[in-house]
């Protein structure tokens, strides 16, 4: 039975926001979603402190086998396979810097899924107390993301039966699925999700005359037939 695709939602399945305390403003990542390519050792990750405040930034990371519903099981073993640079980094108010995110496991042909944490707390001095039973409560927020190593040797390759609503990713890396609304349809208003290798999708709306589009790897691939032949039989027309 074919398992409709429930990985990676683009709407915001993989991401998992902790917060002790409910400030108006925290920590700021531009994504949920990075990978680093075969061809790449590390990547650098931008963190905004989107507070009025100096705060402290750590991250840890940790491999699962695979992102979102179904999944999210930590692998033991692969605790190296992943390291980053510096250890932890203090922001300003406002500021913005980067830390560096080192693969360092297997180079082989499997995709590897890895979910890496960040954690805000504010730089605070707490005031001596003859109160040894006084308590100051530091709060902290937790932000996680996901890191995906593509495979060493890269193989995007998918399948698309339109007649049959159904979108497959045959390859060994993942991808974005774009389907718009009619075959002049925007992004904004599309529906939009992430596909796993060997992971299958079935829709009426892949059935239907939607532009769809597979994105990954800095390319932009069109998918559908139908608007294609539609567009083909009104030029026919003119």
């Amino acid at each position: 039975m074919m398992r409709s695709l429930r990985v990676i939602k683009f709407v915001g399945l993989l991401f998992g926001l902790m917060l002790v305390v409910q400030p108006v403003r925290a920590i700021y990542l531009n994504s949920l979603i990075f990978d680093i390519e075969s061809d790449k050792q590390f990547l650098s990750i931008p963190v905004v402190n989107d507070t009025s405040r100096s705060n402290l930034y750590t991250v840890s990371a940790f491999r699962i086998d695979k992102p979102g519903e179904g999944g999210e099981n930590r692998i033991r073993g692969s605790e190296m396979d992943v390291i980053w640079s510096p250890l932890s980094i203090t922001i300003p108010a406002g500021g913005k810097d980067f830390f560096k995110v080192f693969y360092r496991g297997p180079k082989d042909n499997q995709e590897r899924y890895f979910r890496i944490v960040f954690r805000e707390s504010p730089i605070t001095i707490i005031p001596f107390r003859n109160d040894e039973k006084a308590t100051d409560v530091v709060p902290m927020v937790t932000m996680s993301a996901i890191l995906i190593v593509r495979p060493r040797n890269t193989n995007l390759m998918h399948a698309i039966d339109e007649r049959n609503g159904v979108i497959k990713n045959t390859g060994n890396t993942f991808f974005r699925v774009i389907i718009q609304k009619g075959c002049n349809g925007d992004d904004e208003s599309s529906e939009q999700f992430y596909m796993l290798p060997g992971e299958s999708y079935q829709s009426a709306a892949v059935r239907g005359e939607n532009k769809k589009f597979i994105v990954a790897l800095g390319k932009y691939i069109p998918l559908d037939e139908m608007c294609v032949n539609q567009s083909s039989g009104n030029a026919d027309k003119k």
